[in-house]
């Protein structure tokens, strides 16, 4: 049903997003924007189809915009941390000189896969209302 629709969109828009060399990294519900299409009328939402509203991924706070895959490779600790990858959970361990995990000469960070983990974050926030 919608929520699957909602998805569904939010995934299209993910694609597209990446397509153009942008790595979000904090795709969540909170920033994700529904514009309903129609007439203006209360609709009963359990009836909705994909064609009644429109999703558009916002908050491009703390996204990356990269040239190429060498590029892409991000080492800066980014996002909201409920729906942060494993590698950038990492990121943010090794980062920390206070850390007994600390190396300077680790190279640690992530990509837009970061993205793809947050999404499915996403969708268990959508179908339950709560951070997984």
């Amino acid at each position: 049903g919608l929520y699957v629709s909602i998805y569904n969109q939010v995934l299209k828009c993910l694609k597209t997003i990446h397509s153009h060399n942008v790595t979000h990294y904090d795709i969540k519900c909170d920033n994700v924007l529904i514009d309903f299409v129609g007439d203006g009328e209360e609709t009963d939402l359990r009836y909705l189809t994909e064609d009644d509203f429109q999703i558009t991924v916002g908050d491009f706070g703390e996204c990356k915009i990269f040239s190429n895959d060498k590029d892409e490779f991000c080492t800066r600790n980014r996002g909201t941390d409920s729906i942060k990858s494993p590698e950038m959970l990492q990121l943010a361990i090794n980062t920390r000189k206070d850390h007994d995990k600390y190396d300077r000469r680790k190279q640690v960070g992530t990509n837009r896969l970061s993205d793809v983990w947050s999404v499915g974050c996403l969708f268990y926030e959508l179908l339950t209302g709560e951070f997984l």
